[in-house]
């Protein structure tokens, strides 16, 4: 019937269901609930620079001490790590941090990177327009010297075409005197 409930059953079933057990932690005020494997996966970001033992129950204990020494924040199950929420906020703000930093640090390197990349091409660029200018000079100034040595050729064929022209003409002039 509708609205009818039995309530040796339903304790049962809540019994059955771990129901009690979940309202007697949360009356304790551990509304976290976490298995340790998860929350080793979540934290151990937190857990860098601990000396840590092998077993993962033992890894979480170490964590929740140095963030809880008083034990008074968080308790250990079976299979569960118990927080309450002020405890567990505290852990996320610093696992935020931590990801800040670490996201911080990728960024730098990446963003080094680019910037090496960026100096290199333009260094390629810049080492480019150098040898082309460069090319440029050296091209002007062989012209340069090319027309001078020209010049010169020019000058000195000139003067022995006229050295020769005198000689021979001073040798006519001999031989129409003799004659």
């Amino acid at each position: 019937m509708p609205d009818q409930f039995d309530q040796v059953v339903v304790l049962n079933q809540l019994r059955y269901s771990g129901m009690l057990e979940t309202v007697r932690i949360r009356k304790a005020g551990y509304a976290v609930r976490r298995p340790f494997q998860d929350f080793y996966k979540r934290y151990k970001v937190l857990m860098r620079n601990l000396a840590l033992p092998d077993d993962i129950r033992g890894k979480c204990t170490v964590l929740l001490q140095v963030y809880d020494a008083s034990n008074s924040e968080w308790q250990l199950g079976k299979t569960k790590v118990f927080l309450r929420e002020s405890l567990e906020q505290k852990l996320e703000k610093r696992r935020e941090e931590e990801i800040d930093r670490a996201a911080m640090v990728i960024r730098a390197h990446i963003l080094g990177y680019l910037a090496r990349k960026q100096y290199r091409k333009v260094l390629c660029g810049v080492v480019t327009i150098q040898k082309n200018y460069r090319a440029f000079l050296a091209r002007k100034k062989f012209l340069h010297l090319k027309k001078a040595a020209i010049v010169f050729q020019k000058q000195l064929r000139g003067q022995l075409a006229r050295r020769v022209y005198r000689q021979l003409l001073a040798e006519k002039r001999e031989l129409e005197e003799k004659k």
